[in-house]
């Protein structure tokens, strides 16, 4: 009899390479952590930076416009910011969100944070919330069989075009 259910109908795709960041091995340093110390620029992807929080672009993007934000002090769980740094964070991402849509005109967005390496945090010593603008139809078969994204801009584009209304949208968080 042959299953027409999830998830059995599925294909799988095998990478062991994915082996590696299973380890549990330290990074030596923080990449968030060296881009908060330099001046925001497209050089170290920092769209926007204050005391409390950091807007920096995915340097392996999802889709265009893929940002995180974060603390800018090194933190590894939610419950180490105060209250006042948990909601500075949270306004700064709805008004990324709103950012997001007004400039990309996206049809939905993701937004996410993975707590730990066992949930799938590459950086699990620095909490940082993932924000994503979506379309219909936007997913292909390059990603998972080709190992490659296609885009419709650079991350240079995207760090030219979002950095200005970013800064102006920050204004709204006190």
């Amino acid at each position: 009899m042959k299953n027409t259910g999830w998830p059995k109908d599925r294909g799988q795709l095998f990478n062991p390479e994915r082996k590696a960041y299973h380890s549990g091995k330290k990074l030596k340093s923080c990449v968030f952590c060296e881009a908060k110390a330099k001046k925001p620029s497209f050089d170290n992807l920092v769209l926007y930076r204050n005391s409390t929080f950091m807007i920096i672009l995915n340097k392996y993007p999802y889709h265009i416009g893929h940002m995180m934000v974060m603390p800018t002090k090194h933190k590894g769980d939610l419950w180490s910011l105060t209250k006042k740094e948990y909601m500075l964070v949270q306004l700064a991402i709805r008004e990324c969100l709103a950012a997001l849509e007004s400039e990309y005109q996206c049809q939905g967005l993701n937004m996410g944070i993975n707590l730990g390496r066992a949930a799938g945090a590459g950086i699990p010593d620095h909490i940082h919330y993932h924000l994503i603008p979506r379309w219909v139809g936007d997913c292909n078969f390059f990603p998972q069989i080709a190992k490659t994204r296609v885009f419709t801009e650079t991350l240079e584009q995207t760090y030219y075009r979002l950095q200005p209304r970013i800064e102006k949208a920050m204004r709204k968080v006190k």
